[in-house]
């Protein structure tokens, strides 16, 4: 059958801060080894990308319920994966939201 879904939300913060217009993807498993114009995560079978709003605040609308994903952050330049403590997406349930709380991203 189809892939059951839910929305994930959350926020990114620099130095206790939220920072706004960051590019923020999930997946499964991201990687660092890109060529240029590729990002850690554009060939996961499953990804999304996004970036936050002024607040800090982003989502992602299609997450797949249930899954183990990992989040890439892009400050500046550079991108950073979140910790597997910051794995996401086992608790989602179907069609429901789940807010993932804050990631940090590091200072450069």
């Amino acid at each position: 059958g189809a892939v059951q879904t839910g929305k994930v939300t959350g926020k990114v913060l620099r130095g206790g801060e939220a920072v706004g217009d960051i590019a923020i993807e999930i997946c499964a498993t991201p990687s660092m080894f890109m060529r240029r114009g590729e990002t850690p995560c554009n060939k996961a079978p499953y990804h999304e990308s996004t970036k936050t709003d002024e607040s800090g605040s982003f989502s992602f609308g299609e997450v797949p319920a249930g899954g183990s994903f990992r989040f890439a952050i892009k400050g500046g330049d550079k991108w950073s994966l979140s910790s597997f403590s910051s794995n996401c997406c086992s608790k989602l349930k179907p069609g429901k939201s789940y807010d993932i709380g804050s990631l940090t991203l590091k200072e450069n």
